[in-house]
């Protein structure tokens, strides 16, 4: 009996030694004071994002328990337009500073665009900025998303939240979280909000 307790005790004693030392490692903490290398928030915004593809409304127009979930984390009713609200929480679950809100014009300031189209400038833009779109019966941007990927050429991969394949936003086709291909010339903004 003795030899089973130490048995045992061997065994809890290792799976707590290895549980911690799994968490040191995801946490970045290492033995000789040497960093490793953390997922950069760029990589956060991407895997995050990712993640979330998929996720539809459910039972009406901007509803479905995990869509009411993204419109909560932004303080918004269930029923109300969810790409900024997502957005948002995406980059609240990567601990970015952002002044996002649920409303889509906040997704893009002026203070962190690198690109705006008609100002002369080439299209730039890297995985986990934040794009939008201009809508000119809105007279303002109305819809917001992230850069998926973008290696030169006249399109985008966009990750967005309340579109749908046809390429509506908040209609009553079933909107979700999906992967886009995006012309470059319907980008209106793309906002920096990581380094």
């Amino acid at each position: 009996m003795e030899s089973l307790r130490k048995i045992s005790g061997y065994f809890r004693a290792t799976f707590i030694k290895r549980t911690i030392l799994v968490a040191m490692v995801l946490c970045g903490i290492h033995f000789n004071n040497s960093s490793l290398c953390c997922p950069s928030q760029r990589v956060c915004i991407i895997q995050t994002a990712t993640a979330d593809i998929g996720i539809r409304e459910i039972g009406g127009n901007n509803k479905g328990p995990e869509v009411e979930a993204i419109l909560r984390h932004a303080g918004m009713p269930a029923g109300s337009n969810w790409c900024s609200a997502w957005v948002m929480r995406v980059l609240d679950r990567c601990d970015v500073k952002h002044t996002v809100n649920a409303w889509s014009p906040t997704s893009t300031p002026l203070s962190k665009c690198i690109y705006q189209r008609g100002k002369n400038q080439k299209f730039k833009a890297q995985p986990g900025d934040v794009f939008s779109l201009y809508y000119s019966n809105l007279g303002r941007i109305g819809h917001t998303g992230f850069v998926a990927e973008y290696k030169g050429g006249d399109s985008v991969i966009t990750m967005e939240a309340n579109t749908n394949a046809g390429g509506t936003r908040d209609s009553n086709s079933g909107d979700c979280i999906i992967r886009k291909k995006r012309p470059i010339k319907s980008i209106y903004r793309v906002a920096q909000w990581v380094d």
